[in-house]
């Protein structure tokens, strides 16, 4: 058996892709726990700046020695859907050959969680099950898919290893938001999917549970996302809400037109977090909560004053 991983105020933490949103984030979260966490980056500056430079894309014998840590999550990924469409060879050296390079080059009982997404499913179903068939509608979704199973294969002969699957998790930052703020404060109207739906969570809500699976060492896979899907048509509409304008001016469209590359779009985004609460007692996080709380950020902060 692997030795107990320590409390978090002792726990030595590898968060792998520190730069991006949920690995900045998350390497707060735990360093304010009391962690002692080293993050990576692939931007030589970022490295010069305290982080330790680490490209999944590069020939793992370029490497550099990889610290002493007690667990590592796996943040880093192309993540962009047209990204992996536009170089899926470039895009599987980060989401599928690096991760799992990176998990046999860690230290023996060394926990490892690897971030995956809910596109490795079809949305053919709210609440999708962890059990349901893999059906991956993008390179992004097929490369995630793969990776889950050669890593979750690697877990079971004799590894500590989890995976964590994520539908959206919502920030001030999300580009949608800020575009559609940006045309509501000028009087314009915006025009989000009716049809297109997303259960997003909070970005502070993946943080904790991240560091309970961590402190639990969980194996196997887990899944979490906001309670219910939303269309963006919704979401449009609370953030009308909390920059007090006129909700006439959200303008929702459809997105499943002839033609469009949004025809076989997954109906649903929701993922069942059964065995989150099973193991962890957590329950899914509110998506209209999630996305009233996100929305007044963004009001606060592009919000005109005086």
């Amino acid at each position: 058996m692997p030795p107990p991983l320590p409390s978090s105020h002792r726990m030595r933490v590898l968060v792998v892709g520190a730069d991006g949103e949920i690995g900045r984030a998350l390497a707060a979260h735990l360093a304010a726990a009391g962690a002692a966490v080293v993050g990576t980056t692939r931007r030589t500056g970022a490295a010069r700046a305290g982080r330790l430079f680490l490209d999944l894309a590069a020939d793992p014998g370029e490497w550099p020695a990889l610290p002493a840590a007690d667990a590592a999550v796996i943040c880093a990924a192309v993540a962009r859907v047209a990204d992996c469409e536009r170089d899926p060879d470039g895009a599987r050296r980060v989401n599928v050959d690096g991760p799992l390079a990176l998990v046999r080059r860690l230290p023996p009982g060394c926990h490892t969680l690897f971030l995956s997404t809910n596109h490795v499913l079809d949305g053919s179903a709210p609440r999708q099950r962890a059990d349901a068939l893999y059906r991956p509608a993008s390179a992004y979704g097929a490369q995630k898919a793969m990776a889950e199973q050669e890593l979750l294969a690697l877990g079971s002969r004799g590894g500590c290893l989890a995976v964590l699957r994520l539908a959206k998790v919502l920030t001030p930052s999300d580009s949608l938001l800020l575009d559609w703020a940006a045309a509501l404060v000028a009087g314009r109207p915006a025009a989000p999917f009716a049809d297109i739906v997303n259960a997003p969570a909070p970005l502070s809500f993946v943080c904790g549970l991240i560091e309970r699976l961590l402190a639990a060492r969980a194996s196997g896979l887990f899944q979490a996302s906001g309670d219910c899907d939303l269309a963006y048509a919704e979401m449009a509409l609370l953030l009308a809400e909390a920059l007090g304008r006129d909700p006439g001016l959200v303008r929702p469209v459809d997105a499943r037109r002839p033609g469009s590359r949004f025809l076989d779009y997954p109906r649903y985004a929701s993922l069942d977090m059964s065995r989150v609460g099973e193991t962890l007692g957590i329950a899914p996080p509110s998506s209209v909560a999630t996305v009233r709380d996100v929305c007044r950020a963004v009001a606060a902060a592009v919000r005109p004053r005086g």
